[in-house]
């Protein structure tokens, strides 16, 4: 748990502490009111109640400070600025009640509180509570709101318009109270006080008023000091918007000296439901929106964070980690980002295989530009003549990342990562014929997921199950993965981790590994039961993860850690971590059952793991932006292996037997992202699943 969340979980704490406390000394303040006398009991309890209440204030302030020297970006936001007019108000409200209100409660304890007593000072008592009541709940009630972002001086105006209503309010009411007051009993209608043991007993807080009044000033003292370093260490404010075409950041490198603050903000080129938390991967400190989708600033959901210490940061989106972006705070390391990237596809390797393939190939060109919508289309490649035949485009793609095929080769079941749909697709017409709309947001989809057209938040990968007729979805910005029929209608709910992306199932149907992204864990989930039979740690975003074909391994690849995790499925142990090449993403069971074959996006190469000694044994060329793989027959009767890349507007061409590259796909000349990949009608998986099931 890292420290800016301890800080913050703290400062609820002593928040509600101090709106709880505060809350039950002016209710019992208001009970001596209508009662006409402070007795002995109430002032013990107000006494004892102010204490609380300090504890609370103190816990605000001090946490509040620690938050606000761990990132004092947070001193320009309008919300923080009111917020620390409240908590300065609360503080002089506080020495204001220990010195005056509270010594005139001890004073006249047992005593007739009538007009003539009160007098004068009816003012500050109702000044002082409607202050105490607004600076508690006011910030609360923005909070539960969703912080709205007004500006500050709206801010300051609801809390001065509120302090003088309810000063007003509260005015009236002791007012009519002491004005028009109940019949009391006879013995509280004395202005002498009932015996010297209640005076003795009322006064008895004089003494220790002294340390609550220190203890309010440090708490002024340390108010002020933590100000007047933040704002020293404040300087320029930058805006990165998020947008949703490469290269998704407005500014991927941004140079800022130290002190600068940074706010990212979601700025879409059109209308969507799209969610983008930041989180930092490398830099002398490593800010994160704490896996929260950063939404539009003027909505009140920018991140921000100021950069303190020199060096390089670098920072992807978690859900997408494509979209990566550096912060160079006071150096100029001469890091660059480039849209379109530069390809890297081997000279020796750059046309086609020269034996034929079998089939189709289609691949997710997820970054392919369209004019008036998100990017995206799916690319069709006749693997006998290795031409593009097809590109299917739809209104509602926007980056279309992962699909399956059903196993009859009657429709597939495309995702669309940025965007809020599923959609259902014909393979022999190449029209959608069906779309179910996502949520867009955890909270939201819970409330109506039971409502027909709506099954969660950033849907990722989908895969077909084996022998029952549904398939699987993974809501990469929620902890569900979905069963739904071949008609789109949600059967089964599956609790997982947090984020989970890439998904496989073993060709017999009883375990689906998922890779939770967000959460950073690779569960293990028993499809007997549609429920998380065991979950193991995968550190380094995990994006994919795979079963081998005779159903012994789940392999889950660990993308920072450049690892892939290994899992016996017999024993439910981790087994190994094996090494392979730079940024791995979706390990993929060879047709020979002999080789898992792994992507790495980042080296632009295939790492070959061995299985009967989970060594790597080779290292196979390909493009920059290795991603998925797949398996099909060729001419022949062997096997290729087609890749897609991310960076290169290619699909690699392997043998799997011969372990070796033997040739790239040219795509189109906008088919960038080359993502989720599939051949049929022969798919080796496939294969393995009707030899299974379907014979």
């Amino acid at each position: 748990m890292s420290l800016y969340l301890i800080l913050t979980i703290i400062h609820v704490i002593g928040a509600a502490i101090g709106l709880g406390s505060a809350t039950a000394s002016d209710s019992t303040f208001m009970r001596a009111i209508r009662n006409r006398v402070v007795s002995h009991d109430q002032l013990v309890l107000i006494r004892s109640v102010s204490h609380v209440v300090m504890v609370g204030l103190a816990l605000v302030v001090l946490t509040g400070a620690g938050l606000l020297l761990h990132n004092p970006s947070i001193l320009q936001h309008d919300f923080f600025q009111a917020k620390m007019t409240a908590v300065l108000i609360l503080i002089l409200n506080a020495l204001v009640f220990h010195t005056f209100i509270h010594r005139f409660l001890e004073n006249h304890c047992e005593r007739e509180l009538s007009p003539e007593v009160i007098g004068r000072k009816m003012p500050i008592f109702a000044v002082s509570g409607a202050i105490s009541v607004v600076s508690w709940y006011l910030p609360l009630i923005f909070i539960v709101a969703g912080r709205t972002e007004f500006s500050l001086p709206v801010y300051l105006t609801v809390y001065f318009v509120l302090v003088a209503g309810g000063a007003v309010l509260a005015y009236l009411l002791m007012s009519h109270i002491l004005f028009y007051p109940k019949n009391m009993p006879e013995d509280n209608n004395s202005d002498k006080p009932r015996s010297k043991e209640h005076v003795q007993d009322c006064g008895q807080s004089h003494a220790s008023s002294w340390w609550v009044m220190a203890v309010l000033i440090v708490l002024f003292l340390v108010f002020i000091a933590s100000i007047a370093v933040s704002l020293g260490r404040v300087g320029n404010v930058h805006v990165v918007k998020i947008i949703e075409n490469p290269p998704f950041l407005s500014t991927p490198v941004l140079r800022v000296e130290p002190g600068d603050q940074v706010i990212w903000s979601h700025a879409p080129e059109y209308p969507v439901s799209s969610t983008h938390p930041i989180h930092f991967i490398d830099g002398p400190a490593r800010p994160s929106s704490n896996m929260r989708p950063v939404g539009r600033e003027e909505d009140g959901w920018g991140f921000s964070f100021a950069f303190s210490e020199p060096g390089v940061y670098t920072y992807v989106c978690p859900t997408h980690p494509y979209m990566l972006g550096i912060i160079e705070v006071g150096v100029d390391s001469g890091e660059t980002i480039e849209w379109p990237p530069q390809e890297k596809i081997p000279d020796e390797y750059a046309g086609p295989p020269q034996i034929a393939g079998v089939g189709e190939i289609w691949v997710n060109t997820q970054f392919e530009p369209v004019e008036g919508r998100g990017p995206g289309t799916i690319t069709i490649i006749n693997a006998e003549n290795w031409e593009v035949t097809d590109v299917i485009s739809h209104p509602t793609f926007n980056n279309p990342h992962n699909f399956r095929p059903d196993y009859d080769g009657r429709y597939i079941f495309q995702t669309q990562w940025h965007s809020d749909y599923l959609n259902k697709i014909d393979i022999e017409t190449r029209e959608v014929v069906q779309s179910k709309v996502t949520s867009g947001a955890p909270a939201v989809s819970r409330m109506i997921e039971m409502l027909p057209n709506r099954v969660g938040a950033a849907p990722a990968h989908v895969f077909v199950d084996p022998k029952r007729e549904l398939f699987y979805l993974t809501l990469n910005n929620d902890g569900r993965v979905y069963a739904l029929d071949f008609d789109l209608n949600i059967q089964h709910m599956i609790s997982t981790s947090l984020g989970p992306h890439g998904i496989w199932v073993d060709p017999e149907g009883r375990w689906m590994a998922v890779a939770a992204t967000l959460d950073q864990k690779l569960d293990i989930i028993d499809l007997d039961k549609m429920e998380v039979a065991k979950t193991f740690d995968a550190p380094g975003l995990p994006l994919a993860a795979e079963i081998t074909l005779d159903s012994r391994y789940a392999m889950i690849s660990m993308m920072l850690e450049n690892k892939v995790r290994i899992i016996d499925l017999q024993t439910m142990n981790h087994v190994k971590d094996v090494e392979v090449g730079e940024m791995p993403v979706w390990p993929r069971s060879g047709p020979y059952n002999e080789y898992v074959f792994v992507p790495n996006t980042g080296s632009a190469d295939i790492s070959v793991i061995e299985l009967d000694t989970l060594e790597v044994v080779a290292t196979l060329p390909a493009a920059n932006g290795a991603h998925g793989v797949t398996f099909c027959p060729n001419a022949e009767g062997d096997y290729y292996g087609y890749v897609s890349n991310k960076y290169a507007r290619t699909v690699t061409v392997i043998d799997p037997k011969n372990l070796a590259t033997v040739g790239n796909i040219a795509l189109p000349e906008s088919a960038w992202g080359g993502q989720g990949i599939h051949c049929f009608p022969d798919n080796i998986y496939d294969t393995r699943v009707r030899e299974l099931h379907r014979t």
